[in-house]
């Protein structure tokens, strides 16, 4: 949609908009944590109503997914949210701003190397990057750190 009311708002209006229309699809995700010694491979699924993969802390319009997020760290920071129902959705919506979503009943965060996202039992799951559908899975993610460059006023961890 336009964003002539601004990111925040065009964003908020997709969300509130989905969320009565939106049925979570079971996925499955396996992810590497190499901060683990030795690295360690984890698995999560479930039926997901969103999954947020960061190279930082914020998306869509200021939602503040990954608290912890580090641009500088090598690492994915993933907030997966479990199926809930419309209500809950609208109750907990301020906590996607606030940086409280790992409080959300039904949220798992971790960090990850790499991950591997796909369909538990052959549904179709569209990606979003930010705001924009750009395939679907299966697909795995992973980050190339310090490849691009970047001036920002921000302090390094």
């Amino acid at each position: 949609g336009s964003k002539r009311f601004g990111g925040r708002l065009t964003f908020l209006k997709a969300t509130l908009e989905t969320s009565f229309t939106y049925r979570s699809p079971k996925a499955k995700l396996t992810w590497t944590s190499p901060k683990l010694k030795p690295p360690k491979t984890q698995h999560w699924e479930d039926r997901i109503l969103s999954c947020f993969l960061a190279n930082g802390s914020y998306c869509g319009g200021g939602m503040w997914v990954a608290p912890k997020g580090s641009m500088n760290d090598g690492l994915l920071d993933i907030t997966v949210l479990s199926q809930k129902t419309v209500t809950s959705q609208l109750i907990e919506l301020r906590l996607l701003y606030n940086g409280e979503i790992a409080s959300v009943e039904g949220a798992s965060c971790f960090r990850a190397g790499t991950v591997l996202a796909e369909p538990a039992h052959g549904e179709i799951i569209r990606i979003d990057l930010d705001g924009e559908l750009s395939g679907m899975l299966p697909a795995e993610f992973s980050l190339l750190p310090q490849l691009i460059p970047i001036r920002a006023k921000w302090i390094a961890s």
